[in-house]
């Protein structure tokens, strides 16, 4: 049956399942009476096999995203089971119409993805809503395994300005950070030079900073600053000589690395790296960046919460320097010890 196990996100307007046969279903909450009512209908007419309308629910749109060199077995595999496999679904409601943005891998072309806006009825209620595509773009030489939304939300009671999206192909060697509303390719990070399979990707609360995780063990962090854009210009002569020094050491580097498919040019790196004890192999992880605390010195701390698949959750505490410190460590199913 493809809806034994399907993979399901949701947002106060529309609700996205991937079925193991690589099939992407959106659906949009109906405006009910005193409001929004909940998931409860989606989950009862998954449960019934309905994909057409269940209660409060109403189908717009089934579309296939896997490639003609694609198998569906990787739908099923173990990295598939967890958030941000093969496409995302913004957590919060962008623009003043409070649109819904989908990005997802596309069977358009091997390593594409497609962005997708989800709008709601002139009137600002659920019914007759659209599903428009609003650009196709080519992200990496491999095909696509995790996408990640960012800076949808509200910081401070003020919208974030910096409205992303991140993917990682199935290499997992190159992160590439892409503008969620024109589709401009603005960061490219370099994770590794050895394949590695990407479990989570996730940002922080105004993506100023992407966390990675994958087969290979560790957590990485990266910076999103302005002056790590692909496009940055310097603005002075310090800072030219600066990226000058860093592009030559760059270049020296390469010699003596080997060099993935998927290398651009600037690849900016980790700056900082958490690394836990686990058994082998690794088994799919979560991560997510909770909301940023501050030291007495009044630095930035980013907070990195690590779910494993054995029940284990960790949090850290990261400065911009890089220096992390462990904030807690729980066992979600009560065990004793908690390594």
């Amino acid at each position: 049956s493809y809806t034994r196990k399907p993979k399901v996100e949701m947002n106060r307007l529309s609700v996205v399942v991937l079925t193991a046969n690589g099939q992407l279903h959106v659906f949009v909450y109906k405006k009910a009476e005193g409001g929004v009512s909940g998931g409860g209908a989606m989950r009862a007419g998954l449960a019934a096999g309905d994909s057409t309308t269940s209660g409060d629910i109403e189908f717009v749109r089934t579309m296939s995203i896997l490639h003609e060199s694609e198998s569906p077995r990787m739908m099923t595999a173990k990295p598939a089971t967890t958030q941000g496999a093969f496409f995302d679904l913004s957590s919060y409601l962008v623009g003043e119409g409070g649109d819904s943005w989908l990005v997802t891998k596309s069977a358009e072309g091997l390593g594409s993805v497609a962005a997708y806006k989800i709008s709601g009825c002139s009137g600002g209620g659920y019914d007759g809503a659209s599903m428009e595509l609003v650009y196709s773009l080519f992200a990496h030489h491999h095909g696509i395994g995790r996408i990640a939304i960012g800076g949808d939300g509200v910081m401070d009671g003020v919208d974030v300005e910096q409205k992303v999206f991140a993917t990682a192909s199935m290499q997992g060697t190159i992160i590439r950070v892409f503008s969620l509303l024109q589709g401009q390719k603005l960061y490219e990070l370099q994770r590794g030079s050895s394949p590695c399979t990407i479990f989570s990707l996730a940002f922080n609360i105004d993506a100023t900073v992407l966390s990675v995780s994958g087969s290979k063990g560790t957590t990485h962090l990266f910076q999103l600053s302005e002056e790590n854009r692909v496009d940055h210009q310097p603005t002075n002569e310090s800072e030219s000589a600066r990226i000058s020094i860093k592009e030559g050491l760059s270049k020296i580097m390469k010699r003596f690395t080997s060099k993935s498919k998927d290398d651009g040019e600037q690849m900016i790196r980790s700056f900082c790296r958490i690394r836990l004890k686990a058994e082998r192999p690794i088994a799919p992880n979560t991560i997510a960046m909770l909301k940023p605390t501050y030291t007495e010195e009044a630095e930035r701390e980013e907070n990195v919460m690590i779910c494993l698949g054995s029940g284990n959750i960790f949090q850290f505490a990261v400065l911009r320097s890089g220096k992390s410190r462990p904030i807690r460590a729980d066992d979600l199913l009560f065990r004793k010890n908690c390594d």
